[in-house]
């Protein structure tokens, strides 16, 4: 009793190769849908944001176009906008959408679809012009008269989604105090920053600097030039050696002890070796950042030993400490800097750092029970700031742990084998302020291994 409605259907399906139902057919039950072809191009590189129209011709079995036949489209990526989700072929059997991208740069991607057959476009959203400039870091600093501040000033361009914009020329200029900028024009890196040579001020007690990008407003940074060498700070050059003079009443710290204050600008994560040398009083050096965040500090030696600290830094300024161990110390001293070596073991850190290691048996002293090879890295943390260390690798089994300062475990975590990773990842949150120790462990063998800390 249901066979004139099966042949119906039989032949509905038979009519239309592929379809989503009979409501799909064309205006011709005798055509047969055999392609479904791209007429624009399917892969294309287009500013994050802009509208593209992705296109589809549907063909019939014999090559000619199909007329009234609904195509389906859908984006496949996150992001982006369809101004629809199925469209009608016109006379010339074409279909097409308005297809708005992401407004971040990244790969897009959407497809044409009816039943199997599908076509699918990809859009690789790039930075559209320069839009917008800001200040990133360096404004508002104090330095001595004719010395170069701490912090370059740093500006980040974008486009008008707030997507980095690189290869954007950048001029900084000086407008007040007297002051001057080394390698005043430069181009905006991958990131969309931008900082000039550096920025020596004047005499003038105020200085201020511009940042330009063409068409756009310009943005102002300012310094303060001071005498007081204990708002300001000597440059040090890393790779150099000072001969400096420690007076017993000089820039007294909280305790009491003199000291002097030193000051230095790195652009890349490296490792880096401060030593200072004295011979009438014990050495003792301290490392901020500008904020005056410690970030590592050296073992007091012997009277006229030296004081050393390493360290893998992030790009950015640091203040350097020079002192003794003990109140009205005073005499001469120098400072040596260098870049280092990549470091075994005890090594100070900090945040925003992502490091290429070798864990082998012979890198530290175990200090954690059971394991037999092992790394460490000491790293000073802000009560309550979380932050999250990676250990990457490929070729041993491994964890992480964090002790205190006094050695007891606080946080420990081992590779993800859900998913057949070696990689660890553990965050941590500091209960209070103060310094603590990495350990990066290999469970069983050794290899290079990535480690990130953010």
């Amino acid at each position: 009793m249901f066979s004139g409605q099966r042949l119906s259907l039989v032949a509905c399906a038979v009519a239309i190769s592929i379809s989503y139902g009979c409501s799909d057919a064309p205006t011709n039950p005798g055509i047969v849908v055999s392609a479904l072809i791209p007429e624009s191009p399917t892969s294309i590189t287009a500013i994050a944001g802009e509208t593209l129209r992705p296109t589809v011709l549907v063909r019939d079995q014999d090559g000619l176009p199909v007329e009234n036949f609904r195509v389906a489209f859908r984006i496949i990526s996150p992001g982006g906008e369809l101004t629809a989700a199925e469209v009608a072929t016109d006379t010339n059997g074409r279909a097409s959408v308005g297809w708005k991208l992401a407004p971040k740069v990244g790969v897009n991607t959407v497809a044409a679809a009816h039943g199997i057959l599908k076509v699918e476009f990809t859009a690789v959203g790039v930075a559209g012009p320069a839009a917008k400039i800001g200040k990133l870091s360096g404004d508002n600093q104090f330095a001595l008269a004719g010395t170069p501040v701490l912090s370059p000033p740093e500006v980040l361009v974008t486009d008008a989604n707030d997507n980095p914009v690189a290869k954007a020329e950048v001029s900084f200029s000086v407008l007040s105090g007297g002051g001057s900028v080394e390698n005043g024009k430069v181009l905006t890196d991958d990131a969309g920053i931008a900082r000039p040579g550096a920025w020596r001020v004047g005499v003038e007690e105020s200085q201020s600097i511009s940042a330009t990008v063409s068409g756009l407003p310009s943005v102002i940074f300012s310094a303060i030039v001071t005498n007081d060498p204990c708002r300001g700070a000597a440059p040090l050059s890393i790779g150099e050696t000072l001969s400096l003079v420690l007076p017993a009443d000089s820039c007294p710290l909280a305790d009491g002890r003199p000291s002097n204050r030193l000051g230095f600008y790195v652009t890349g994560t490296e490792s880096y070796i401060l030593k200072q040398t004295a011979a009438d009083f014990d050495s003792d050096l301290m490392l901020t950042t500008l904020s005056g965040v410690p970030v590592a500090e050296s073992v007091a030696g012997q009277p006229g030993l030296t004081a050393s600290i390493q360290a893998i830094l992030a790009p950015g300024a640091y203040l350097m400490t020079a002192t003794s161990s003990k109140p009205g110390a005073s005499g001469a001293y120098t400072i040596a800097s260098s870049k280092g070596t990549n470091p075994k073991c005890d090594v100070f850190v900090t945040r925003g750092i992502k490091i290429n290691r070798n864990i082998a048996l012979d890198d530290c002293p175990v200090v954690t029970p059971y394991w037999s090879v092992e790394d460490r890295y000491t790293i000073y943390l802000e009560a309550g700031r979380t932050v999250t260390i990676t250990l990457a690798t490929t070729m041993f089994d491994n964890s992480l742990e964090i002790y205190g300062q006094t050695g007891g475990r606080m946080a420990w975590a081992e590779e993800n084998l859900s998913n057949s990773s070696l990689d660890t990842q553990l965050p941590f949150k500091a209960p209070k302020s103060g310094y603590y120790i990495i350990h990066a462990i290999s469970t069983y063998g050794n290899g290079p291994y990535t480690l990130t800390i953010e």
